[in-house]
Formats: C-alpha cells, structure tokens, sequence
C-alpha cells in the first residue's frame, strides 16, 4: 500500500508540474519575503539532492497547496513519504523525513506561512 500510496502522490505531483511547466512558473527560486508572491504558480521553495541521483523538489502551487515531485535514474524507486501525507500534508515535515540532518531552507518556512492564509 506505501508503494502504491507513493507513486498516486508522484502522479499527482507530475501532473501538476506538468501544469506549473505549461504556465511558465517552473525553475522560479522564492526570494520574496513572507505573504508576498502568493498568486505565483509552482514555486519551488525546497529541493533535496540524494547521493543515488534522486531528487525531490517542493513546489508552493500559489493556492495553498504544495506538490511534490520526485525525479532519478531509470530503474530507482521513489523515496518513501510519511504515510499521513495525503491527510495533514505538512511540508516541513515531508523535508524532515527526507532530509534529517539539513535546516528547513527559509523558503519552504515562507511558504508554509504564506499558504496560512488559505486555511479557514
């Protein structure tokens, strides 16, 4: 089921890279402060370099939400998310999984804070 649960999560965030490529918002570092740019499109706000090729980036989609999308060489499994993802979807916390020994890149705090203001 986690492997299952992953790659659904891959597709969806293929599918909206996909989306954020068509409309010009990919490859956009945030250098805005807090609240600033938040009508952006797909904003990468966190990337995680693996030494095996595997990358994982953090997207800020501009409506409060955050895809995810992980990429590597043919043949390499995806890495493993926390398994309540799809329901609380903390990004930081995504990172701190994946990442444990690195800070959380001030863009990535900026965005959760920006995406506040969509939760009611």
């Amino acid at each position: 089921m986690k492997q299952t649960s992953s790659l659904c999560l891959i597709a969806l965030g293929l599918g909206l890279f996909g989306y954020a490529l068509a409309s010009g918002g990919v490859g956009k570092e945030d250098t805005s402060p807090a609240g600033a740019g938040a009508h952006k499109l797909s904003l990468k706000v966190a990337e995680i370099a693996f030494p095996d090729k595997r990358l994982v980036e953090i997207y800020e989609t501009g409506d409060g939400g955050f895809s995810y999308v992980q990429s590597g060489p043919y043949g390499t499994n995806p890495m493993p998310l926390p398994d309540d993802m799809a329901e609380h979807g903390d990004p930081m916390r995504v990172f701190q999984t994946l990442a444990p020994d690195q800070a959380i890149p001030g863009a990535l705090k900026r965005a959760v804070k920006r995406a506040g203001v969509f939760i009611v």
